[in-house]
C-alpha cells in the first residue's frame, strides 16, 4: 500500500477527545502513557474508572498518575503533574452495570464531546464464571458501544479482543470473523434467560469447544459488535499473549502477574519447577505490550472516519516465531546468574513432555511434601509453622490454577496472520514508523526476554538495585555445582561455534595459504637467494604450515569446556562478564570479522576468552599463540584442536615464514573467523599495560587496505584478576631469576603447587567499544592528508605504520578506559603507601576513600558487595602470603632477602597506575621543584620538568597524550583541591587532610620507578673507563645487586626499585638519550661521549637524584668502581 507523507497518527488524534476503559489495567496504562507522551495535540482523555470499596474513582486516578509507568514522561516534562491533571478527566462508571454505571450528566457530556473510544476493560480470568464473563466482556462491550453510537462526532471505536477467539481452530488464523456454529444474538439471549447458577453449571457444554469463558465471551462479543456496527468505524483488535514492554516506556516495564509473567515470576522464585509441554518446540505467541499499544493507536488512526470494520492481529507467530523451548533456554540461565533476592529454592525450570511423568512429578514435588508439612504443622507445629504451611498450600493452589490456565495454550499452536497489521504499518510515514513502531519482525527475542526478567525483578519483586541486562557490565557466570550441569552445559552449548566452523573449516587454510601468490613468490625468492631447488623450499614451507596451523574440534572444545568449568568453579569465587560489551562484540561480528585483543596478565587469558565466548554461543576465536607452547606436547595439541595456531616470537630474516604467517592471519580474517592475539606481546609481569606490539595488527590493517576484508572490528578486552595464579613466578622473574621454560612437566608442577590455594578470588572480563578499522583509517587519513596530501597507507611503508601505531595506542587507551580495579589492587596500593604499617580499621577506611577517588576520576572498581571492612576481610586471604597482620597492624610480608614478595605486591598495586599516573607525574615534579622551600613553582619550569619525566617514562607508562593533556591534568587536580594555578605560578594547596593523603599517595605510586632509573644511572658509573661492554642480563643483575645493597643501607626506600622490568626500561631510556649503545652482539656499553666522562654521567645521576624522595648519598658512588 502507498505510504502517506504526513503524520497519519498525530493528525488523526489531533484535537480528538478519547474515552478509555480499563486504563488502570496493564495494557490500558501503556496506551494512556503513549498517547500522552507522543501525541502533543491530543484533546481530553476521559477515563472510565470503577470506584472500589476503599477508593473513589478520583483517588484511583490520582494513584494512576503517580504510577511508575509515567516516570519517563516525568523526566521529559517538568510540568507532568499539571499536564496530566489538565488533560485527564475521570468518569465514574462500571461497564458491568447498566449504561456502564455512568450518570446522566456524564452520559450527555460523553455524547457531546468524545470522538474515539478505546475499550480495554474486561475480565481476563480464564476461570471466571460464565455469568460474570458474559456480563463484563459481552454486555459491558455492548453497553459502551451503544453509547458510542450516540456520539455526535464519533471517529472510531476500538474494541480490544484476543487472538485466541479462534483457538477452537488450528493452523493459520486469518484476520477475519469466522462464522460461528450458532447465532450469536440467539445464544446471548438464551444465556440471559438462564439462571446464572444453571448457566455456570453447564458452561462447558455451552462454550462449544472453547477452553475457557474468556475466549468464548470475547469471540461472542466480536460477532455481536460486527452485527450492530451500523456504519461505525470499528477496529476489532486481537493481541496474543501480552508480555512486558520491549522498549517503551522503559524496557521490561510491567506491573501485573498474569499470563507469561506469572510463569516467569514463579520460575524465578523457585516455586514453579516444571510444566507439561508435549512439544516444547511449539510456538508460544507472546508480544510486548508496547508493540500492542503502538499497533492499537495506529489501527485506530487508520480507520478514523471510515465506514468499515478492520480486524487486526498483533502476534509474533508469523513474522517472528518464538518457541517455548527458546524461552526456557534464554530465561533460566539469566535467573541462575541473577536470581531474585526472595526465592523459595534455586531457580530451575523444565518442560515435561509426558502426561504420566508430569502428574507423578507434580504429585511428589508438590502434593506430598505440602500435605505432609501441613499435617505436621497442624498437630505438632507452632503458629509460624502453621502459617508457613498455609502459605505453601496457597502457592500450590496458585500453581495448579496457573498450569490449568496455561496448559491449553502451551500444548497447541496457532499462526496468527498479520496482513492487516502490516497494511496499517506500511501506510505510516517513516518517522511515525519509528515513533509508533510495531514491526514485529525486528524483535530481538533474547533482548526482550531478558528485559522481561529485568522488569519482573524491578517492578513486581521491587528489587530497586536490579541492573538492566543491556547495561549489566558485571554479570556473574553461573558456575554452581548442579548434578550434570557441567556436562549439559558443555555438550548442549557452542552452537555458534559449530555453525561458523562448519561453513569455513580451518583445515582448508593449509593448502590455501601455501598456494597463495604471496607465499609462492616468497618461495621462489628464497630459492634464488639460497641457491636451493624450489621443491626443497616448498618442503620447508609445508613443515612451517604444519607446525603453525590449528583447527577447531568440537569434541575437544566441549571436553575443555566441561573441565574448565569445574576448574573455574573450584579456583575462583566468581567470573563476572560485561554483558553490554559482549553484545557489542556479537553485533560487530554480524557486520564482519572481529579481532579480539585481550590484556595479557595470565596464561588463563587464552582459556577465559574462549570460555566466555562458548558460554554465550559465540564462535570461539582462533588464537595466535607463541611457539613456546610447542614444548608442551599435550597442551599444544589441546590448544591446536581448539582454534590456536602458533607463531615465532621473532621472524628474523625468514621471509618464507613471514609470508606464510601473514597469509595465514589474513585468510583467517577474510573467512570471518574471530581472531585473538595479545597486542602486548607477552604477559605483563608488572601489572602495567605494556607498549603495543604492532606486527599482527599491521597484517590485519593491511588486509583491509588491500580490499581483501571489509568491516573488521577490533575488540579490546580487559582481564581483571583479584589474584593471579602466576604471581609467584612473576615475582621471581622480576627479581632476576631465570624464567622457567614452559613444558608439560613444569605446568603439572606449577598446578600441583597451587592446589593448596583454592581461592583466587574474582575475575572481571570487560569489553571495550569495538573499533571499526574502516572508520578509524578513514578518520586518520583525513586528518593526515591536511599536512601530507600524498598520505596513503594502502601503499604500505611509513604511512601504513603510522596508522597502525596510532591504532595500537588507541587499543591501549581502550584498555585503560575499561579496566576494572579489583579490590586486591586497592589493598596492595595502600599497604605499599603505608609500608611501615597501617591499622586494620584505617585500612578499611582508606579502601572506601580510594574507591571514591578512582570513581571520581572516571574509572571503575569491582562492584563487590559489602562494607569496607568486609571488602578488606575478603582480600586478606587472597593476599595471605604478601601481607601480615600483627597486633591489628597490616604491613607487607617481606622476609629477609625475599624481594619477590614485594614485587608481587607491586604488581597488584600497578593495576591502578593508569588511573593516577598523569597526576603522579605532576606531584613528583612539584615536589622536586618545591624542595627549596618555596610555596609555588613556575608553570614553565613545571611543564619542562614534566616533559622530561614523561619522556623518561615513555616505556614505563603507556600514555601518548600525557604531555598534551598537561594543562587538563592541572585543572583536574585543581578541581580535586590539590593545587592552584594562578597565572604563570602553580602552588600546592592541600586545604583538607584527605588532600594531603592523596598527594602522598600519588607520590608513593611513582617514586619506586624514579628510584629504579636512579639505580640504573648510578650503576652506569661502574662502566666508566671500561673498554668492553656488558650484555644486558649481566648489567641488570649488577643494577639489582646495587639496589639491594642500598635498600639494606637505607639509601633506597623502595626495594621494588630493583625490578628487572623497570631497570630494562631505564636502559632503553638511556639508549634514547645517547648515554648507552646496544651493539650488534647485544652488548651494552657507554657511548663515546660518556665512556670517559664521569662529570657528564654525574649530571644524569644528579638530575635523577633531584626528583627522588630520598636524597642520594654521593659517598656511595666510589664503591661502584670496585664492581
Amino acid at each position: 500500500a502507498p505510504r502517506r507523507t504526513g503524520r497519519m497518527i498525530v493528525e488523526a488524534f489531533a484535537g480528538q477527545n478519547i474515552l478509555i476503559t480499563g486504563a488502570t489495567g496493564f495494557l490500558g496504562k501503556v496506551i494512556l502513557e503513549k498517547l500522552l507522551r507522543s501525541i502533543p495535540d491530543l484533546g481530553l482523555v476521559y477515563l472510565l474508572i470503577r470506584p472500589k470499596k476503599d477508593k473513589s474513582a478520583e483517588q484511583r486516578l490520582k494513584q494512576l498518575i503517580s504510577s511508575r509507568i509515567f516516570n519517563r514522561l516525568r523526566g521529559e516534562r517538568k510540568d507532568f503533574e499539571e499536564y496530566a491533571w489538565n488533560r485527564l478527566r475521570v468518569i465514574n462508571g462500571d461497564v458491568a452495570a447498566e449504561n456502564c454505571g455512568i450518570s446522566e450528566e456524564d452520559s450527555r457530556h460523553i455524547i457531546e464531546n468524545v470522538n474515539i473510544f478505546i475499550h480495554s476493560a474486561a475480565t481476563i480470568d480464564f476461570t471466571a464464571p460464565l455469568s460474570d464473563s458474559i456480563n463484563l466482556n459481552v454486555l459491558g462491550s455492548l453497553r459502551l458501544f451503544a453509547m458510542a453510537k450516540k456520539c455526535r462526532r464519533l471517529v472510531a471505536f476500538t474494541h480490544i479482543s484476543t487472538a485466541y477467539v479462534s483457538c477452537n481452530m488450528r493452523g493459520t488464523i486469518e484476520e477475519t470473523l469466522y462464522p460461528l456454529d450458532f447465532d450469536a444474538s440467539d445464544v446471548l439471549q438464551e444465556m440471559l434467560n438462564t439462571d446464572p447458577a444453571e448457566l455456570d453449571k453447564n458452561e462447558q457444554k455451552i462454550m462449544c469447544g472453547y477452553p475457557n469463558t474468556y475466549t468464548f465471551t470475547k469471540s461472542l462479543t466480536e460477532h455481536l459488535l460486527a452485527d450492530k456496527r451500523e456504519g461505525v468505524p470499528l477496529v476489532i483488535f486481537r493481541p496474543s499473549i501480552i508480555g512486558a514492554a520491549y522498549k517503551e516506556p522503559t524496557p521490561g516495564w510491567l506491573d501485573t502477574v498474569s499470563a507469561a509473567s506469572a510463569l516467569y515470576v514463579t520460575a524465578g522464585m523457585g516455586i514453579m519447577k516444571f510444566m507439561l509441554a508435549r512439544r516444547p518446540d511449539r510456538i508460544g505467541d507472546q508480544v510486548p505490550v508496547d508493540i500492542v499499544s503502538n499497533a492499537l493507536i495506529a489501527a485506530t488512526a487508520d480507520i478514523a472516519m471510515q465506514n468499515r470494520l478492520n480486524v487486526i492481529h498483533v502476534g509474533t507467530s508469523k513474522n517472528k516465531p518464538l518457541t517455548w523451548e527458546y524461552v526456557k533456554k534464554t530465561i533460566v540461565p539469566y535467573l541462575l546468574r541473577r536470581p531474585p533476592k526472595r526465592t523459595f529454592s534455586k531457580p530451575s525450570f523444565m518442560f515435561v513432555t509426558s502426561d504420566a511423568v508430569y502428574n507423578s512429578l507434580y504429585f511428589f514435588q508438590y502434593r506430598v511434601p505440602i500435605a505432609a508439612y501441613n499435617l505436621y504443622a497442624r498437630f505438632l507445629g507452632d503458629d509460624e509453622e502453621l502459617r508457613q504451611a498455609q502459605l505453601w498450600a496457597s502457592f500450590e493452589k496458585r500453581i495448579r490454577k496457573m498450569v490449568g490456565n496455561f496448559n491449553y495454550f502451551v500444548n497447541h499452536e496457532w499462526i496468527f496472520d498479520t496482513a492487516h497489521t502490516y497494511e496499517v504499518f506500511n501506510k505510516m510515514p517513516p518517522h511515525e514508523q519509528e515513533e509508533f513502531n510495531f514491526d514485529i519482525a525486528k524483535i530481538d527475542w533474547e533482548e526482550y526476554l531478558l528485559a522481561f526478567c529485568y522488569g519482573m525483578k524491578l517492578n513486581i519483586l521491587r528489587e530497586e538495585d536490579t541492573i538492566y541486562h543491556l547495561e549489566d557490565r558485571n554479570c556473574p557466570m553461573y558456575l554452581r555445582r548442579d548434578l550434570g550441569a557441567d556436562f549439559w552445559w558443555a555438550w548442549s552449548g557452542g552452537q555458534g561455534v559449530n555453525e561458523m566452523y562448519k561453513v569455513n573449516p580451518p583445515e582448508k587454510l593449509k593448502s590455501s595459504v601455501l598456494s597463495s601468490q604471496r607465499v609462492q613468490d616468497a618461495i621462489v625468492a628464497e630459492s634464488e637467494t639460497e641457491g636451493l631447488p624450489v621443491n626443497q623450499i616448498e618442503a620447508r614451507a609445508r613443515e612451517v604450515i604444519e607446525m603453525m596451523a590449528g583447527t577447531v574440534n568440537m569434541g575437544i572444545l566441549r571436553t575443555q569446556g566441561y573441565l574448565f568449568r569445574k576448574f573455574y568453579r573450584y579456583y575462583y569465587q566468581g567470573i563476572f562478564v560485561d554483558e553490554l560489551g559482549i553484545r557489542r562484540v556479537a553485533e560487530a561480528a554480524k557486520r564482519g570479522p572481529v579481532i579480539l585483543m585481550p590484556t595479557h596478565r595470565s596464561y588463563l587469558d587464552f582459556l577465559l576468552t574462549s570460555f566466555v565466548f562458548y558460554d554465550h554461543d559465540l564462535p570461539v576465536p582462533r588464537i595466535a599463540s607463541g611457539d613456546d607452547f610447542l614444548n608442551m606436547f599435550f597442551v599444544s595439541w589441546m590448544f591446536r584442536q581448539s582454534g590456536a595456531f602458533f607463531m615465532r616470537r621473532s621472524f628474523g630474516s625468514d621471509n618464507v615464514y613471514r609470508s606464510i604467517f601473514t597469509e595465514y592471519v589474513q585468510q583467517v580474517v577474510s573467512l570471518g573467523h574471530p581472531l585473538e592475539f595479545f597486542i602486548e606481546g607477552t604477559r605483563s609481569r608488572t601489572g602495567k599495560t605494556l607498549p603495543p606490539k604492532l606486527g599482527v595488527l599491521s597484517m590485519i590493517v593491511d588486509a583491509f587496505l588491500q580490499g581483501g576484508t571489509e568491516n573488521i572490528s577490533l575488540c579490546p578486552i580487559t582481564m581483571n584478576y583479584e589474584r593471579l595464579i602466576e604471581e609467584e613466578a612473576h615475582g621471581r622473574e622480576l627479581t632476576g631469576e631465570k624464567k622457567e621454560k614452559p613444558t608439560t612437566t613444569a605446568l603439572v608442577k606449577a598446578t600441583a603447587s597451587k592446589l593448596r590455594h583454592l581461592n583466587f578470588g574474582r575475575v572481571n572480563v570487560q569489553f571495550a567499544e569495538p573499533i571499526s578499522v574502516e572508520e578509524y583509517v578513514a578518520q586518520f587519513a583525513s586528518a593526515e592528508s591536511h599536512e601530507n596530501p600524498s598520505f596513503d597507507p594502502s601503499n604500505g611503508g611509513k604511512d601504513l605504520w603510522k596508522v597502525v601505531e596510532s591504532l595500537g595506542y588507541e587499543v591501549v587507551e581502550s584498555f585503560h578506559r575499561e579496566m576494572v580495579i579489583m579490590s586486591t589492587a586497592l589493598v596492595a596500593a595502600l599497604a605499599l603507601v603505608h609500608r611501615d604499617g597501617i591499622s586494620v580499621d584505617l585500612m578499611a577506611d582508606k579502601i572506601g576513600w580510594l574507591r571514591e577517588q578512582i570513581v571520581l576520576r572516571g574509572s571503575r572498581v569491582d562492584p563487590i558487595e559489602g562494607t569496607n571492612m568486609e571488602i578488606l576481610e575478603h582480600c586478606m586471604p587472597l593476599l595471605d602470603t604478601l601481607l601480615i597482620t600483627k597486633r591489628n597492624i597490616i604491613e607487607p610480608n617481606f622476609p629477609a632477602g625475599k624481594f619477590g614478595k614485594i614485587q608481587q605486591l607491586s604488581m597488584y598495586r600497578n593495576n591502578i597506575l593508569h588511573v593516577f599516573q598523569r597526576e603522579c607525574h605532576v606531584v613528583v615534579c612539584m615536589n622536586a621543584l618545591l624542595k627549596d622551600g618555596s610555596s609555588s613553582v613556575s608553570l614553565d619550569a613545571l611543564r619542562e620538568l614534566h616533559t622530561t619525566l614523561s619522556a623518561m617514562f615513555v616505556s614505563e607508562f603507556v600514555d601518548k597524550k600525557r604531555d598534551q593533556m598537561f594543562m587538563d591534568t592541572l585543572q583536574r587536580m585543581e578541581s580535586y583541591g590539590l593545587l592552584k594555578v594562578e597565572g604563570e605560578r602553580v602552588s600546592q594547596v592541600l586545604t583538607e587532610y584527605h588532600h594531603e593523603d592523596m598527594w602522598m599517595f600519588l607520590g608513593e605510586m611513582i617514586y619506586p620507578f624514579v628510584d629504579s632509573y636512579w639505580v640504573a644511572a648510578v650503576t652506569l658509573l661502574s662502566m666508566l673507563g671500561k673498554p668492553n661492554g656488558m650484555i644486558e642480563r649481566m648489567l641488570v643483575e649488577r643494577m639489582q645487586w646495587f639496589a639491594e645493597k642500598h635498600y639494606h643501607k637505607g639509601a633506597i626506600r623502595y626495594c621494588e626499585a630493583g625490578s628487572k622490568e623497570a631497570l630494562r626500561n631505564a636502559i632503553k631510556h638511556f639508549s634514547r638519550l645517547g648515554v648507552v649503545l646496544v651493539n650488534e652482539s647485544s652488548s651494552i656499553e657507554l657511548t663515546a661521549d660518556y665512556k670517559d666522562n664521569k662529570d657528564k654521567l654525574m649530571v644524569l645521576v644528579d638530575r635523577l637524584a633531584a626528583i627522588r624522595r630520598v636524597p642520594a648519598d654521593p659517598t656511595t658512588y666510589p664503591l661502584l668502581s670496585r664492581m
